[in-house]
């Protein structure tokens, strides 16, 4: 955004300005951090440093987005940007939600696939690799399945956090509360028949094919 507006990389990255005051504790460079509590899917990590994505262990339970799920989101130097880490838990899957665009998915675990539509469209599947980047359009639904036997980890990453929001559409995603039904998820029990159908499939045919695999190694 900054780059289509200014147009000239020597200004944007060229300046000697250090931006001294975000530096935040020298700790934070080690992988230390600050626990901050708000409530559910909005509990923070204060640091600049997350050592391991796969193995950071300061998750907390998020069960109103999903079984099994759990989330923590981070306060990166007292930047604008924000990430955070969200697991789907084992044999489980999120429940759908809708969001403003620029939400931009890496994805951390390969067991599982995600399924993206707007109203009235037939939902397009994307299979999970490690690494990939997958990302949902403005207000396009979209749901995190994990098929596996380990909790299936993604990293969204989008501009706007929880402590600078940035935007409205950001301000009302602060706001808002998962354990309320509302209007942008659905719920367990208000979802097509056929979400739970594929995923019980989905999750049967992993389970027989890693059960044949382990038959073979030994």
């Amino acid at each position: 955004m900054v780059m289509k507006q200014l147009r000239d990389a020597e200004f944007i990255f060229g300046t000697d300005r250090s931006f001294d005051q975000r530096w935040g504790e020298e700790r934070f460079y080690r992988g230390e951090g600050i626990f901050i509590p708000t409530f559910e899917m909005r509990h923070m990590w204060e640091t600049n440093l997350i050592p391991n994505v796969l193995t950071f262990d300061r998750m907390i339970d998020s069960p109103n987005r999903g079984a099994g799920s759990s989330n923590i989101q981070f306060v990166l130097g007292e930047a604008t940007m924000r990430a955070h880490i969200s697991a789907v838990g084992v044999g489980d899957y999120k429940k759908a939600h809708i969001h403003a665009e620029g939400v931009h998915i890496i994805q951390l675990g390969d067991a599982g696939y995600s399924l993206y539509w707007r109203e009235g469209e037939e939902p397009r599947r994307v299979d999970w690799k490690f690494g990939m980047l997958h990302s949902p359009a403005d207000q396009e639904w979209h749901q995190h399945f994990n098929v596996g036997d380990s909790p299936g980890r993604y990293l969204p990453i989008s501009y706007g956090n929880f402590r600078y929001p940035f935007t409205k559409a950001n301000v009302a995603n602060v706001l808002h509360r998962y354990a309320i039904k509302s209007k942008i998820q659905i719920e367990y029990e208000d979802e097509d028949p056929h979400i739970r159908e594929m995923f019980d499939a989905e999750r049967a045919k992993w389970q027989r094919t890693h059960a044949a695999e382990g038959s073979v190694l030994r």
